[in-house]
Protein backbone atom coordinates (compact mmCIF):
# COMPACT_ATOMS: atom_id res chain seq x y z
CA UNK A 1 0.00 0.00 0.00
CA UNK A 2 1.29 3.52 -0.92
CA UNK A 3 0.39 5.68 1.47
CA UNK A 4 0.70 9.86 2.42
CA UNK A 5 1.37 10.89 5.63
CA UNK A 6 0.69 14.33 6.04
CA UNK A 7 1.52 16.89 8.62
CA UNK A 8 2.97 20.10 9.88
CA UNK A 9 6.41 18.96 10.78
CA UNK A 10 7.84 15.45 11.30
CA UNK A 11 10.09 13.96 13.53
CA UNK A 12 13.59 15.00 11.76
CA UNK A 13 12.21 19.12 11.38
CA UNK A 14 10.37 19.12 14.83
CA UNK A 15 10.91 16.31 16.91
CA UNK A 16 8.03 16.90 19.37
CA UNK A 17 5.34 14.26 21.26
CA UNK A 18 2.78 14.34 18.31
CA UNK A 19 6.04 13.42 16.04
CA UNK A 20 7.32 10.90 17.68
CA UNK A 21 4.09 9.33 17.61
CA UNK A 22 3.70 9.24 13.95
CA UNK A 23 7.04 7.96 13.56
CA UNK A 24 6.68 5.28 15.87
CA UNK A 25 3.92 4.35 13.18
CA UNK A 26 5.38 5.30 9.80
CA UNK A 27 8.66 2.98 10.99
CA UNK A 28 5.91 0.29 11.65
CA UNK A 29 4.71 0.72 8.45
CA UNK A 30 7.68 0.51 6.75
CA UNK A 31 8.56 -2.77 8.19
CA UNK A 32 5.16 -4.29 7.44
CA UNK A 33 5.90 -3.59 3.31
CA UNK A 34 4.16 -0.12 3.28
CA UNK A 35 5.74 2.78 0.70
CA UNK A 36 5.31 5.65 2.58
CA UNK A 37 5.47 9.14 1.87
CA UNK A 38 5.95 12.08 4.43
CA UNK A 39 4.56 15.50 3.40
CA UNK A 40 5.33 18.92 5.87
CA UNK A 41 5.98 22.43 5.34
CA UNK A 42 8.99 21.75 3.34
CA UNK A 43 7.85 18.81 1.25
CA UNK A 44 7.66 19.45 -2.47
CA UNK A 45 4.70 20.10 -3.86
CA UNK A 46 4.85 17.16 -6.61
CA UNK A 47 4.15 14.60 -4.14
CA UNK A 48 0.60 15.52 -4.15
CA UNK A 49 0.73 15.04 -8.01
CA UNK A 50 1.45 11.17 -7.33
CA UNK A 51 -1.48 8.15 -6.51
CA UNK A 52 -1.76 7.20 -3.06
CA UNK A 53 -4.06 3.91 -1.27
CA UNK A 54 -4.75 5.66 1.42
CA UNK A 55 -3.84 9.46 3.07
CA UNK A 56 -3.24 10.07 6.46
CA UNK A 57 -3.40 12.98 8.08
CA UNK A 58 -2.56 14.62 11.68
CA UNK A 59 -1.47 18.29 12.88
CA UNK A 60 -2.40 20.96 10.10
CA UNK A 61 -2.45 24.00 11.77
CA UNK A 62 0.29 25.58 9.53
CA UNK A 63 -0.06 23.76 6.41
CA UNK A 64 -3.94 24.85 6.90
CA UNK A 65 -2.40 28.35 7.08
CA UNK A 66 0.35 28.61 4.51
CA UNK A 67 -0.38 25.43 2.17
CA UNK A 68 -4.26 25.81 2.51
CA UNK A 69 -4.60 23.94 -1.08
CA UNK A 70 -3.50 20.75 1.44
CA UNK A 71 -6.93 20.82 2.92
CA UNK A 72 -9.47 20.18 0.07
CA UNK A 73 -6.68 17.61 -1.11
CA UNK A 74 -7.34 15.35 1.62
CA UNK A 75 -10.70 15.88 1.69
CA UNK A 76 -11.01 15.25 -2.10
CA UNK A 77 -8.83 11.78 -1.77
CA UNK A 78 -11.36 9.16 -1.84
CA UNK A 79 -9.63 7.22 1.09
CA UNK A 80 -7.94 9.17 3.82
CA UNK A 81 -7.50 8.31 7.74
CA UNK A 82 -7.95 11.51 10.25
CA UNK A 83 -4.94 10.88 13.26
CA UNK A 84 -5.99 13.81 15.36
CA UNK A 85 -3.14 14.91 18.11
CA UNK A 86 -4.68 18.06 19.33
CA UNK A 87 -7.56 20.29 19.67
CA UNK A 88 -8.01 21.04 16.18
CA UNK A 89 -8.76 25.01 17.16
CA UNK A 90 -7.60 26.15 13.80
CA UNK A 91 -10.54 24.76 11.93
CA UNK A 92 -13.81 26.17 11.43
CA UNK A 93 -16.58 24.26 12.66
CA UNK A 94 -17.45 23.61 8.68
CA UNK A 95 -14.14 22.16 7.87
CA UNK A 96 -14.17 20.22 10.81
CA UNK A 97 -17.07 18.22 9.86
CA UNK A 98 -15.59 18.09 6.61
CA UNK A 99 -12.40 16.70 7.41
CA UNK A 100 -14.17 13.85 10.38
CA UNK A 101 -16.76 13.40 8.07
CA UNK A 102 -15.20 12.10 4.96
CA UNK A 103 -12.36 10.18 6.69
CA UNK A 104 -13.05 6.68 6.31
CA UNK A 105 -11.75 6.48 10.23
CA UNK A 106 -11.24 8.87 12.89
CA UNK A 107 -8.18 8.16 15.30
CA UNK A 108 -7.81 9.66 18.80
CA UNK A 109 -5.20 9.24 21.13
CA UNK A 110 -7.35 8.76 23.93
CA UNK A 111 -10.89 7.97 24.83
CA UNK A 112 -11.07 11.22 27.19
CA UNK A 113 -9.39 13.03 23.48
CA UNK A 114 -12.70 11.69 21.69
CA UNK A 115 -14.99 12.16 24.97
CA UNK A 116 -13.32 16.20 24.59
CA UNK A 117 -14.18 16.40 21.11
CA UNK A 118 -17.48 15.73 21.42
CA UNK A 119 -18.36 18.07 24.30
CA UNK A 120 -16.62 20.96 22.26
CA UNK A 121 -17.43 20.04 18.37
CA UNK A 122 -20.58 17.86 18.78
CA UNK A 123 -21.80 14.58 17.38
CA UNK A 124 -19.67 14.99 14.29
CA UNK A 125 -17.17 11.76 14.53
CA UNK A 126 -17.85 8.60 12.77
CA UNK A 127 -15.99 5.09 12.68
CA UNK A 128 -14.09 5.92 16.09
CA UNK A 129 -10.88 4.78 17.34
CA UNK A 130 -8.27 4.70 19.77
CA UNK A 131 -5.10 4.77 18.73
CA UNK A 132 -2.58 5.46 22.31
CA UNK A 133 0.70 7.53 21.14
CA UNK A 134 3.04 4.43 20.86
CA UNK A 135 5.90 4.46 23.63
CA UNK A 136 8.70 1.76 23.39
CA UNK A 137 8.39 -0.17 26.72
CA UNK A 138 10.96 -2.02 26.65
CA UNK A 139 13.14 1.37 27.12
CA UNK A 140 10.59 3.58 29.43
CA UNK A 141 9.80 0.84 32.31
CA UNK A 142 10.80 1.14 35.84
CA UNK A 143 14.44 0.24 36.81
CA UNK A 144 15.00 2.27 39.69
CA UNK A 145 12.53 1.31 43.01
CA UNK A 146 10.67 4.78 43.81
CA UNK A 147 12.78 4.69 47.38
CA UNK A 148 15.99 4.52 45.29
CA UNK A 149 14.86 8.09 43.13
CA UNK A 150 16.12 11.28 44.25
CA UNK A 151 13.18 12.97 46.25
CA UNK A 152 12.88 15.59 43.92
CA UNK A 153 9.81 17.50 41.65
CA UNK A 154 10.62 16.73 38.06
CA UNK A 155 9.34 19.48 34.98
CA UNK A 156 9.59 18.20 31.55
CA UNK A 157 9.50 19.61 28.41
CA UNK A 158 9.12 22.96 26.25
CA UNK A 159 8.39 26.11 28.38
CA UNK A 160 5.48 28.20 27.48
CA UNK A 161 2.08 29.03 29.30
CA UNK A 162 -0.08 26.98 27.87
CA UNK A 163 2.55 23.63 29.22
CA UNK A 164 1.94 25.05 32.18
CA UNK A 165 5.41 26.45 33.20
CA UNK A 166 4.15 29.97 35.10
CA UNK A 167 1.93 27.45 37.05
CA UNK A 168 5.15 25.49 37.34
CA UNK A 169 7.01 28.56 39.16
CA UNK A 170 3.97 29.76 41.24
CA UNK A 171 3.85 26.05 42.83
CA UNK A 172 7.97 26.66 43.44
CA UNK A 173 7.26 29.88 45.17
CA UNK A 174 4.83 28.57 47.39
CA UNK A 175 7.04 25.29 48.42
CA UNK A 176 10.14 26.71 49.06
CA UNK A 177 11.45 23.41 51.38
CA UNK A 178 10.28 21.12 48.41
CA UNK A 179 13.55 20.41 45.79
CA UNK A 180 12.46 20.39 42.00
CA UNK A 181 14.24 19.85 39.20
CA UNK A 182 13.66 20.91 35.46
CA UNK A 183 14.23 19.65 31.92
CA UNK A 184 13.37 22.02 29.90
CA UNK A 185 14.25 24.62 27.15
CA UNK A 186 12.20 27.58 24.80
CA UNK A 187 11.82 31.10 25.99
CA UNK A 188 15.37 32.59 27.49
CA UNK A 189 13.61 34.81 29.83
CA UNK A 190 11.80 31.60 31.37
CA UNK A 191 15.13 29.91 31.57
CA UNK A 192 16.56 32.87 33.53
CA UNK A 193 14.03 32.63 35.87
CA UNK A 194 14.27 29.22 36.93
CA UNK A 195 17.87 29.27 37.20
CA UNK A 196 17.01 32.85 39.59
CA UNK A 197 15.58 29.62 41.89
CA UNK A 198 17.50 27.89 44.73
CA UNK A 199 15.48 25.14 44.95
CA UNK A 200 15.46 24.11 40.97
CA UNK A 201 18.40 22.47 39.48
CA UNK A 202 18.31 23.21 35.76
CA UNK A 203 19.50 20.68 33.67
CA UNK A 204 18.06 22.15 30.16
CA UNK A 205 17.18 20.69 27.23
CA UNK A 206 17.94 16.64 28.01
CA UNK A 207 18.10 14.41 24.74
CA UNK A 208 15.29 12.07 24.03
CA UNK A 209 17.90 8.94 23.99
CA UNK A 210 18.41 9.56 28.00
CA UNK A 211 14.70 10.31 28.68
CA UNK A 212 14.35 6.75 30.18
CA UNK A 213 17.14 7.66 32.79
CA UNK A 214 15.51 10.75 33.38
CA UNK A 215 12.51 9.61 34.51
CA UNK A 216 14.05 6.56 36.59
CA UNK A 217 15.81 9.50 38.68
CA UNK A 218 13.57 11.64 40.18
CA UNK A 219 10.00 10.43 42.40
CA UNK A 220 7.72 12.88 41.22
CA UNK A 221 6.20 14.74 37.68
CA UNK A 222 4.78 17.92 37.62
CA UNK A 223 2.81 19.27 34.80
CA UNK A 224 -0.25 21.69 35.02
CA UNK A 225 -1.23 22.37 32.17
CA UNK A 226 -3.17 25.47 30.89
CA UNK A 227 -5.23 23.71 27.92
CA UNK A 228 -6.32 19.55 28.07
CA UNK A 229 -4.00 17.46 26.30
CA UNK A 230 -5.36 14.44 24.27
CA UNK A 231 -2.69 11.89 25.72
CA UNK A 232 0.49 13.91 26.95
CA UNK A 233 3.84 11.18 25.78
CA UNK A 234 6.03 12.71 28.48
CA UNK A 235 3.38 11.93 30.79
CA UNK A 236 2.70 8.14 29.48
CA UNK A 237 6.78 7.52 29.66
CA UNK A 238 6.80 8.80 33.60
CA UNK A 239 4.18 6.62 34.37
CA UNK A 240 5.61 3.82 32.79
CA UNK A 241 9.00 4.50 34.30
CA UNK A 242 7.01 4.63 37.76
CA UNK A 243 6.96 8.04 38.58
CA UNK A 244 4.26 9.72 40.88
CA UNK A 245 2.46 12.22 39.20
CA UNK A 246 1.58 15.64 40.74
CA UNK A 247 -0.81 16.33 37.38
CA UNK A 248 -4.30 18.03 36.49
CA UNK A 249 -7.26 15.81 35.45
CA UNK A 250 -6.98 17.39 31.81
CA UNK A 251 -4.67 14.53 30.45
CA UNK A 252 -5.14 11.89 28.27
CA UNK A 253 -2.80 9.02 30.06
CA UNK A 254 -3.52 10.53 33.37
CA UNK A 255 -7.42 9.37 32.41
CA UNK A 256 -6.19 6.12 30.66
CA UNK A 257 -4.00 5.50 33.95
CA UNK A 258 -6.66 5.65 36.56
CA UNK A 259 -9.37 3.49 33.97
CA UNK A 260 -6.99 1.17 33.46
CA UNK A 261 -3.44 0.30 35.25
CA UNK A 262 -0.15 0.16 34.99
CA UNK A 263 -0.05 -2.72 32.82
CA UNK A 264 -2.72 -2.88 30.27
CA UNK A 265 -1.38 0.99 29.67
CA UNK A 266 1.93 -0.49 28.53
CA UNK A 267 0.47 -2.92 26.91
CA UNK A 268 -1.95 -0.31 24.69
CA UNK A 269 1.20 1.84 24.32
CA UNK A 270 2.95 -1.42 22.70
CA UNK A 271 0.44 -2.44 20.73
CA UNK A 272 -1.13 0.80 19.30
CA UNK A 273 1.15 0.75 16.23
CA UNK A 274 -0.22 -2.89 15.27
CA UNK A 275 -3.53 -1.75 16.02
CA UNK A 276 -2.93 1.76 13.50
CA UNK A 277 -1.98 -0.41 10.56
CA UNK A 278 -4.58 -3.52 11.13
CA UNK A 279 -7.34 -0.93 10.87
CA UNK A 280 -5.77 1.18 8.22
CA UNK A 281 -5.24 -2.35 6.16
CA UNK A 282 -9.38 -2.54 6.25
CA UNK A 283 -9.89 1.07 5.32
CA UNK A 284 -7.58 0.52 2.20
CA UNK A 285 -9.50 -2.87 1.45
CA UNK A 286 -13.00 -1.47 2.06
CA UNK A 287 -12.01 1.68 -0.39
CA UNK A 288 -11.43 -0.49 -3.30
Amino acid sequence: MKVLWISDFNVGNNPGGSQRTDDHIIQEGIKLGHEIVGFNLESDEALLSDEYDLVVNGNLEHLSIKRPHVLPYILEHPNHIRYEHDANSYLTQDQRRELFGTAKKNFFLSKFHHETFFQLYGDIFHDVHIITSPIDIDRFKIVNAVEDREDKVLYLGYMHFLKGTHNFFTHVMRNPDTQFAMAAWGDKNLEHTAKRFKNIEWLGQVAYREMPQLLNRFKTLYYHPAKFEPFCRSVGEALLCGMSLDVTDNIGAVHDFKAYGYDKLQEMCSQSKHRFWELAVQTEVVAQ
